[in-house]
């Protein structure tokens, strides 16, 4: 399956290992999370918290790119200001 979308996507190996969704990259056994601190870190994982115990993939949503690129410009300036407020107008 993550070979089978990375062709579709035209992947490099090099982005598979990046975006975590090389095939070499899954563990065996799939790895549990149980928290949000240790999900995400593996192409696939087990999720099991609360009541809940799913199957999830490291694909993203639009939403999370759209989010993403409104987001980016906001980061841009608090990294500049913190950057100022920190080492002074000489930065």
């Amino acid at each position: 399956l993550l070979a089978q979308f990375s062709s579709r996507f035209g992947l490099s190996e090099n982005a598979q290992l990046t975006r975590k969704v090389h095939p070499s990259q899954i563990g065996n056994p799939i790895p549990v999370a149980s928290n949000n601190t240790d999900r995400g870190h593996t192409p696939i994982w087990h999720y099991v918290n609360a009541g809940q115990d799913s199957f999830h993939a490291n694909v993203p949503c639009m939403e999370d790119v759209i989010g993403a690129l409104l987001r980016a410009p906001f980061a841009c300036v608090e990294h500049y200001a913190a950057i100022h407020l920190q080492h002074g107008a000489n930065a």
